[in-house]
């Protein structure tokens, strides 16, 4: 499995995910026992359903689902419908590019663009002390896509500002077949993400 500490030479796959799941159960499997926040339930493949993985609370904003295991809530990533420190570990994948876009498409009302960083902050309100916390999001040169975003060097900084902890950036770009390493320039984006940034933090 690939982990955090991999030289990511050449990772086979179609998109994102082939990274994104690996280092998601890393990061949950190394975090302190308790329940696992999913935050926009990126955590949907046959990998996880097959992992150790067992106690999830998945919240999405208005598609229906039915949870891996654990359990399912509708919610606003903005406000979310939990005590501080709630979580020993917050995972968000492909999640946060989305929040404030337009997610008509999603079965969602349009929504007024902005809100990443208000979601960002929600994410670490909830994360304990001691937890691990992941996110990923597409990077690249700044550009919004309407219902998702492309986040460039700028906004990536002040997304990380909003978790004052030892954080750990892993840049990967797409290759033929897969992905690979990068050094986290900033691309101009084609039709899907070429591009895209992985984020642990630790909470002290």
């Amino acid at each position: 499995m690939i982990t955090w500490a991999d030289a990511w030479d050449f990772v086979p796959g179609p998109n994102e995910r082939a990274l994104e799941l690996p280092l998601a159960l890393a990061t949950a499997q190394q975090a302190p026992r308790g329940w696992i926040l999913d935050a926009g339930c990126g955590l949907t493949s046959s990998l996880t359903a097959d992992s150790d993985v067992t106690r999830l609370v998945q919240v999405t904003a208005g598609w229906r689902h039915s949870p891996i295991r654990g359990r399912a809530v509708t919610g606003d990533l903005r406000a979310l419908p939990f005590r501080d420190a709630s979580f020993p570990c917050v995972l968000c994948l492909s999640t946060l590019e989305h929040v404030g876009q337009d997610n008509r498409k999603y079965g969602m009302l349009w929504d007024h663009p902005g809100g990443m960083l208000d979601a960002a902050r929600e994410l670490w309100r909830v994360l304990a002390v001691g937890g691990s916390l992941m996110a990923s999001v597409p990077y690249g040169q700044p550009e919004d896509r309407d219902w998702y975003r492309i986040v460039g060097r700028d906004e990536l900084h002040d997304l990380i500002a909003c978790w004052p902890g030892s954080s750990l950036v892993r840049h990967a770009r797409r290759v033929e077949g897969g992905w690979t390493a990068s050094d986290g320039e900033e691309q101009p984006t084609g039709a899907k993400p070429d591009a895209v940034v992985f984020i642990r933090v630790e909470k002290h």
